[in-house]
């Protein structure tokens, strides 16, 4: 099948997270500032504990389940592993806007090296353009306004945000949702991302052509089963055009 058209992972693929550890810091702090403003007492290591423990509950959904949690219900989780099992809604509320924002206002992830270039190149070429993302606690409204800051989102015509969604990858829905956006069959895609396990194997389970970008992290080159490997987005447009 001839590509006809071309999807995005977001995270490592499109942006680089290079300082994630001072949102995670930032967030633990104003657990608890919201906390003391709701009368909920917690000390800052069974705050880290907690939010620790939110991750690893996020993550065993992600990979067991292929479903991101929501923020809200993260937020939940975490409230509950410090004892507040009925927290107030109020609290709820501002736990999970502090969650999904986070991404935008504290040290934002920034665009890879070259990819405006890139998706110039491929746009000019006449390719729709998508993104098949998972998004973590950052929803999907909130990653169109990081691509927006940065004059990306322009290039994009079909979505397919995993809090949107309901699916993250791999499962097929993520990837015929973009392709159906595209106005195209799963198997016209060329996808690109950094993990084998959601870009490359989802990819490949519904017949489109796989990419694996080692730009800013390798560590799935070893052992994927992608069709191609690219590490600067400098080289994509031509592997590309061998496909059309």
């Amino acid at each position: 099948m001839t590509v006809r058209a071309v999807t995005f992972d977001f995270w490592g693929t499109l942006v680089g997270d290079l300082r994630p550890h001072r949102r995670d810091a930032h967030r633990r702090e104003r657990i608890a500032h919201l906390l003391t403003q709701h009368h909920l007492a917690a000390d800052e290591p069974a705050i880290a504990d907690a939010y620790a423990d939110g991750w690893r509950f996020f993550n065993l959904a992600w990979t067991e389940t292929h479903r991101t949690l929501t923020a809200r219900e993260t937020v939940v989780h975490v409230c509950g592993q410090l004892g507040h099992d009925a927290p107030p809604e109020s609290l709820l509320v501002g736990l999970t806007d502090l969650f999904e924002t986070s991404t935008l206002e504290i040290d934002p992830p920034e665009p890879l090296p070259g990819i405006e270039r890139c998706l110039e190149t491929l746009a000019a070429a006449g390719l729709p353009l998508g993104i098949i993302s998972d998004t973590g606690f950052t929803p999907g409204r909130l990653l169109r306004e990081l691509l927006d800051r940065y004059g990306l989102l322009r290039f994009f015509t079909g979505f397919a945000f995993s809090d949107e969604t309901g699916v993250a990858k791999p499962d097929p829905l993520a990837f015929e949702t973009a392709a159906g956006a595209l106005g195209v069959r799963p198997d016209a895609l060329l996808h690109v991302g950094d993990i084998q396990r959601t870009d490359i194997a989802g990819a490949q389970a519904v017949g489109a052509v796989a990419v694996l970008y080692v730009g800013h992290s390798a560590k799935d080159r070893e052992t994927t089963t992608a069709e191609h490997i690219v590490s600067d987005w400098a080289d994509f447009p031509a592997l590309v055009t061998r496909h059309r």
